[in-house]
């Protein structure tokens, strides 16, 4: 698979306002790569047409978002070159405060293509972690940055990777944190070839440490998750905590294709997260393309 372009890796913890938020840069972001000039876009008529992303002036792909003390801060693909965050009072990050907190050395085997960074506030420290390769899209892995100081806007030191013992090909990784334990969850393949990009789950003795194997929590086996392929696509998870239930979104089908939707994934209540039986899997997308509508 290419580059991804706007797969969804949002934080939702934050609510509905924030994914509405998010979902406009999204879609920013993808009819700016579409059209291929964001200052030419075609104007919505509420028919078809083209979205314009309202809060961010600049290309956001996969934007991670954390709200903490008064500020927002965002993270995304920022040219699969380097990590930077942008802090916000609110979430219009049109004027906001941007920095690049990380630069990846050379000739190392997560010196490219960096996708979709995720910023995380976990027992105390900030945690950024990234897919990066070396120039070989099959090398893509896991990797984390920790912060050195309280300011997430601050320094940060390379933690290294982040894998269970397969060590297979991994994206879109980030840490769910459930009665009191963390687990690590992302993107990959079943062994060395792009056939499909799984949903996986492991545990974790803390934030930079897994655990115990990875278990497979979803496979791109439904039709509308198919679409586009092969490869068959689950990515972009993102977790959803509220009232003692916890849910698992993702996005999928091609993300070059328009059929690229969000699926759900529920825990039983009283669930272990490493049984994939726990776990329920809507039958249908959150969102469909509406060809009458001219909505791709």
């Amino acid at each position: 698979m290419g580059r991804r372009r706007g797969s969804k890796s949002i934080y939702f913890g934050l609510g509905a306002v924030l994914l509405t938020a998010l979902a406009a840069i999204w879609i920013g972001t993808v009819n700016g790569w579409m059209n291929g000039n964001d200052e030419e876009a075609v104007p919505y008529a509420g028919h078809g047409g083209t979205f314009k992303n309202a809060i961010s002036g600049m290309d956001t792909p996969d934007p991670s978002v954390v709200y903490k003390d008064g500020f927002y801060y965002m993270t995304f693909t920022h040219n699969g070159a380097d990590v930077m965050v942008m802090k916000s009072r609110t979430l219009d990050f049109k004027h906001a405060e941007r920095k690049v907190v990380w630069y990846p050395p050379v000739d190392t085997a997560y010196s490219a293509n960096l996708w979709a960074p995720e910023i995380q506030y976990i027992r105390g420290k900030w945690y950024i972690y990234f897919a990066a390769d070396d120039g070989a899209n099959e090398n893509h892995r896991m990797y984390a940055l920790e912060a050195d100081t309280d300011d997430p806007m601050g320094e940060y030191t390379f933690k290294g990777q982040i894998t269970d013992e397969s060590n297979r090909w991994a994206i879109d990784g980030l840490v769910m944190e459930h009665e009191e334990k963390l687990y690590f969850v992302w993107s990959g393949w079943e062994a060395d070839v792009n056939i499909a990009q799984n949903t996986y789950i492991a545990p974790m003795s803390d934030p930079l440490t897994i655990s115990g194997p990875r278990v497979l929590l979803s496979a791109p086996d439904l039709e509308w998750e198919r679409a586009g392929g092969p490869p068959y696509i689950n990515e972009g998870q993102a977790i959803l905590s509220k009232n003692g239930r916890v849910f698992l979104a993702y996005s999928g089908a091609g993300s070059w294709t328009p059929h690229y939707s969000i699926g759900i994934l529920a825990l039983a209540p009283g669930g272990n997260p490493l049984d994939p039986a726990d776990w329920e899997k809507s039958a249908l997308p959150l969102m469909a393309m509406d060809d009458e509508a001219g909505v791709d």
